[in-house]
């Protein structure tokens, strides 16, 4: 299956950030997450991650909305080749993740 022009795109415009920054931090969803379990939240963000080459990601923990209910941010890098996710592993070591 061939990529869609504008995944191609997409996944040029991403590529090109990396060129300019070590990673990138986003929310991981447009607002504090759904009440229930039959829903899991809009996925929308998470096609910087999800589209073109590998990634490295770690969803961290952003404090809670409006109806008390969690709020996430995402922070990412291009996928070292031969190397550990060390930036992943000292987020993580700091904010009691491990």
């Amino acid at each position: 299956m061939r990529p869609s022009a504008k995944s191609v795109a997409f996944r040029t415009h991403v590529d090109s950030l990396f060129d300019k920054v070590d990673a990138l931090l986003c929310p991981s969803a447009p607002g504090e997450a759904p009440a229930g379990v039959e829903y899991t939240g809009d996925p929308r963000f998470n096609s910087i991650w999800t589209l073109g080459r590998p990634r490295l990601v770690v969803t961290l923990p952003a404090g809670t909305g409006a109806k008390g209910l969690p709020l996430g941010i995402q922070l990412g890098r291009a996928a070292p080749r031969g190397r550990p996710a060390a930036l992943h592993r000292r987020v993580g070591s700091r904010a009691h993740l491990d």
